[in-house]
């Protein structure tokens, strides 16, 4: 996983709230035509994955904006819990 300097996370984060906002209300405008059975052509069911997509990626860019780094090397990672079972290298 990359590591994200400070810029980074807040551009992911105002980039993934204004996606998430516009994917939640661009499907709720979409929902009343997917919810009638006979009104749902082909095209509108390609916005209404379009939408669905951008709210989805918005969240994702939310979540990484908001988890931490792992550390930078490995002697930095905290422990196993069970240090005291044996590990047997092949």
């Amino acid at each position: 996983m990359g590591r994200f300097g400070f810029g980074t996370r807040v551009a992911m984060f105002v980039f993934g709230a204004i996606w998430a906002i516009a994917g939640a209300l661009w499907l709720w405008a979409l929902l009343p035509s997917r919810l009638d059975p006979l009104d749902t052509p082909l095209d509108r069911e390609v916005w209404f994955n379009l939408s669905t997509f951008l709210l989805v990626g918005g969240l994702v860019l939310l979540k990484t904006a908001v988890t931490p780094d792992r550390p930078k090397s490995f002697e930095d990672e905290i422990p196993d819990a069970h240090s005291d079972i044996e590990r047997v290298d092949d």
